[in-house]
């Protein structure tokens, strides 16, 4: 079930997982950085996953995306907060309230 809060553009095609460091592909295709390089910043796959395209070695940050996930971050986190802040009476509730907040990104 998909709420209005949702952002498919923001998640990795790969893992669907929202993305940290969105870059573009050789085939046009985003995701997140972490799942097309390696520790060395070498390309994981020769071919798109995606659209299964021979991949140049390089990829492209795409700063306003990234922008964009961090300020939405931002949002559901601080919403998060807002809404547990009825029902922490105690630090270990206030700990554990900012876990699920954190679960909730």
């Amino acid at each position: 079930m998909k709420n209005d809060d949702s952002h498919d553009e923001y998640l990795d095609p790969i893992h669907f997982t929202v993305m940290k460091d969105p870059v573009v592909v050789s085939s046009g295709v985003v995701m997140d950085r972490s799942t097309i390089l390696d520790d060395q910043n070498k390309l994981i796959f020769d071919k798109c996953p995606m659209t299964r395209q021979q991949l140049e070695s390089f990829v492209y940050p795409v700063n306003v995306l990234k922008s964009e996930i961090i300020d939405w971050t931002k949002n559901r986190f601080t919403t998060a907060l807002t809404l547990s802040k009825g029902f922490c009476n105690s630090p270990e509730e206030g700990k554990k309230a900012l876990e699920l907040a954190h679960r909730f990104l």
